[in-house]
């Protein structure tokens, strides 16, 4: 594996968070919250069929708007 794809795992730049719910207390939220609260640089793409607003990040109802991020998850 070269270290343009390890840099990529370890160090995004970008992350799209996969079923990012507007409620406090479900999981995708928290880890918006904590990537903010954590002072991530890069841009999160919070992404929910429902969309809404994550502190300070807009949800997408589309993984589309987010192709371009180096990292996903849920």
């Amino acid at each position: 594996m070269n270290r343009e794809l390890l840099d990529r795992l370890f160090r995004p730049t970008s992350v799209a968070v996969i079923g990012a719910s507007t409620e406090p207390r479900k999981l995708g939220h928290r880890i918006v919250r904590s990537l903010v609260e954590a002072g991530f640089v890069g841009s999160i793409y919070p992404v929910h069929p429902l969309g809404g607003t994550i502190p300070r990040n807009r949800v997408s109802r589309r993984l589309r708007k987010a192709d371009h991020c180096d990292q996903s998850g849920s």
